[in-house]
């Protein structure tokens, strides 16, 4: 296929099909309104001028510079067609006809020679690569080591799909020529790529990563967890309590607020929920000396309790956060196991679903793998196994997105299942996040110093 049948061979053999055709005699013949008729059959003449235009600069080798205007009348009269997926192809390929630069003067000449048959597409990409518009490899004009990539879920905004400064005048040929060839009503990403022996998919797909994150952009598709805001929180909040003991938290905490991408967002509430599992072992020890003198013997003491016991420190704080009292409702505890029976009853996290996370995140003791029923099944005193269970439901998270060795389960945002960020998002942060915040703005025994300084010496 030569250039010039790339831009015009589809596009003249539709006009001639609906011009030459029965459809509109058809059409006319079913439609009494004498305005609609007239509007039609304005319409046949502007696709006969059309037609004949672009017929001309096809004989004369050149770029149709109206191709912009072309798309406007047929798509305002994108009523009277019988094929919408084909009038969507025309319609784009009209449209892209229009970013040819002005320096091009032959359209079929030795400088913009391409060899169709050297270059394939592939289309079946998913959510693999999720750029909301396009990406464009070129080494240089022999286009031998090119990769294009476009996002084809809005057509309707195609010129701002693929407009850019490094849009060559080749590209726009393997763009048009590979939508000639595609299926393209059901088109939502294509990658165009110049054939080798020996790639395959995968290998374009990977290159095509690479390159895209080498160049300082993004691929992934983002799960976002937007920052909310706590009312009962901000009616507590009064200048006559020394919040400054909080600085480095509530930096945390703003940080934490900036973030939009879920895992990262996570990351930093752990980041305060670290920040305190560290703070409690020292504020009692403040607490149990009343200001007086400190030792190096107490700081060890306090820092062994807390070293290679992560797990056991993010449980003890949580059952502050969350307590259990033998005599008392507990209200928290029992309000967080509801969070996730309302989760499941209301059919937003499937319990399947939601048993195969567990099962991902390693919840589970030597003998029992822990599961929704066994955890719905944790009442009175079992509610501080539930809050076991939980504690380590956040510290697998959070080790999930940290470690990435190969025999570990790794939490990204490409295998970031609806489940599992239900999990992360209404279960954990939804959960923990008020409480924290509880924590900061009202004074407790628990990360609250009750003194301003730490005396080392006498």
């Amino acid at each position: 296929m030569t250039n010039l049948e790339t831009l015009y061979d589809l596009t003249l053999n539709y006009i001639s099909s609906l011009v030459n055709g029965e459809h509109f005699d058809t059409l006319t013949k079913s439609i009494e309104d004498e305005s609609r008729i007239e509007s039609i059959m304005k319409f046949v003449e502007d696709l006969k001028t059309i037609e004949s235009n672009l017929t001309k600069s096809k004989n004369d080798n050149v770029v149709n510079r109206n191709t912009l205007d072309y798309a406007r009348i047929i798509a305002h009269n994108k009523g009277y067609l019988p094929d919408a997926t084909e009038y969507s192809k025309i319609i784009a390929i009209l449209k892209l006809q229009s970013l040819f630069s002005p320096e091009i003067e032959f359209v079929d000449d030795n400088e913009n020679i391409i060899n169709y048959h050297d270059f394939d597409s592939i289309t079946e990409i998913d959510n693999i690569i999720s750029l909301n518009n396009y990406y464009y490899s070129v080494e240089n004009q022999s286009l031998d080591n090119a990769l294009i990539f476009i996002n084809l879920s809005d057509k309707e905004k195609i010129l701002d799909i693929v407009n850019s400064e490094k849009l060559t005048n080749k590209l726009l040929f393997l763009i048009i020529n590979s939508i000639t060839n595609s299926d393209f009503g059901n088109l939502e990403r294509i990658i165009i790529y110049k054939k080798t022996g020996t790639h395959n998919k995968n290998n374009v797909i990977s290159a095509l990563k690479l390159h895209i994150v080498s160049s300082g952009q993004a691929y992934h598709n983002i799960k976002r967890a937007p920052s909310g805001v706590n009312e009962q929180i901000l009616e507590k909040i009064t200048i006559n309590k020394p919040y400054q003991q909080f600085n480095d938290t509530l930096l945390i905490l703003s940080e934490y607020n900036s973030r939009e991408e879920l895992l990262n967002k996570y990351l930093s509430l752990y980041h305060v929920i670290e920040n305190f599992m560290y703070k409690l072992p020292l504020v009692k020890l403040s607490q149990f000396k009343q200001g007086e003198m400190f030792s190096i013997r107490d700081f060890r003491d306090m820092y062994s309790s807390i070293e290679d016991k992560e797990l056991p420190s993010l449980t003890n704080l949580l059952s502050v956060i969350f307590p259990y009292h033998k005599e008392s409702e507990n209200l928290e505890l029992l309000n967080l196991k509801e969070s996730l029976r309302n989760l499941v009853e209301s059919g937003d996290l499937n319990e399947d679903e939601f048993n195969k996370s567990l099962v991902k995140l390693g919840i589970k003791t030597k003998k029992t793998q822990y599961t929704y029923e066994s955890l719905m099944d944790m009442n009175g005193g079992a509610l501080t196994s539930f809050l076991e269970v939980y504690s380590k439901i956040v510290y697998s998270v959070r080790n999930s997105i940290v470690h990435n060795k190969e025999t570990e389960f790794h939490l990204s945002n490409e295998n970031l299942t609806h489940s599992m960020e239900l999990i992360i998002s209404k279960f954990i942060i939804n959960n923990i996040e008020p409480m924290l915040y509880n924590l900061i703005s009202e004074q407790n025994e628990h990360v609250w110093y009750s003194h301003s300084e730490i005396k080392l010496y006498a």
